[in-house]
């Protein structure tokens, strides 16, 4: 009898039948979860009967995935650590013989020191120009006053039309001086070209407020070259 109702023999065997059907998958069912979680907590993988149709399930522990991306982390540290550290070494040493301390790749800091010799410097040009067809004479562009400490390199010569005949000779002069003591080194375009330069200067340094000028010792024979431009090397 159920809910007070009489219930036939062979409805009652059937209703026993299902009692007994629901609490083994009950019991199935708690057992394949402890099965799963256990399983999920281990961080292992879980194979499903391929039957059910849910075929085959990975499961991963957050904290292996953690470990794996702090690994790669570390290596990528690692790595760029050294990247850093090895081509700070090669700037450096070529900078006027420059050191660095160990640069942190989390942080973005680290020590450079570069070398006090003159041998990391930036070059400059002072320009004078001579417009029109040459003539010989001294002080044949406007007086120029050097803004700050150089050390003159060389001096180059580039005109529009080549001399012909002859050489077109330059002198260059500070404070009233020339300085190519050397006479031979001044700079210097040749018959038929169009640029020249000269040897080094026998006088190299120029300090603020000197004054510097130019001088046209030769032009070309028949063509004497034209639009002169003069340009003093200086670091």
């Amino acid at each position: 009898m159920v809910g007070g109702v009489k219930l036939t023999a062979p409805d009652e065997i059937r209703l026993r039948t299902l009692e007994a059907q629901v609490d083994n998958d009950n019991m199935y069912l708690n057992k394949l979860t402890d099965n799963y979680v256990s399983k999920i907590i281990q961080g292992d993988n879980i194979t499903t009967n391929p039957a059910s149709g849910l075929g085959d399930v990975i499961v991963s522990i957050a904290i292996n995935l953690k470990n794996i991306i702090d690994n790669l982390v570390s290596n990528m540290n690692t790595v760029l650590a050294n990247y850093l550290n090895k081509n700070a070494d090669n700037y450096v040493s070529k900078v006027a013989g420059g050191s660095h301390t160990t640069v942190s790749p989390a942080t973005g800091t680290g020590n450079v020191t570069i070398g006090s010799d003159n041998s990391f410097n930036l070059i400059s040009t002072i320009s004078f120009a001579v417009v029109g067809d040459l003539t010989t004479g001294t002080d044949k562009a406007p007086t120029i006053i050097v803004p700050t400490s150089f050390t003159m390199i060389k001096v180059k010569l580039v005109v529009k039309t080549a001399p012909t005949g002859s050489a077109i000779v330059v002198d260059v002069n500070k404070n009233g001086t020339t300085i190519f003591t050397t006479q031979a080194n001044r700079p210097q375009i040749a018959t038929g070209t169009t640029y020249g330069d000269s040897g080094t200067p026998d006088d190299t340094a120029l300090i603020e407020n000197d004054t510097l000028t130019v001088d046209v010792d030769n032009i070309g024979s028949a063509t004497s070259g034209s639009d002169l431009t003069i340009e003093i090397v200086c670091r």
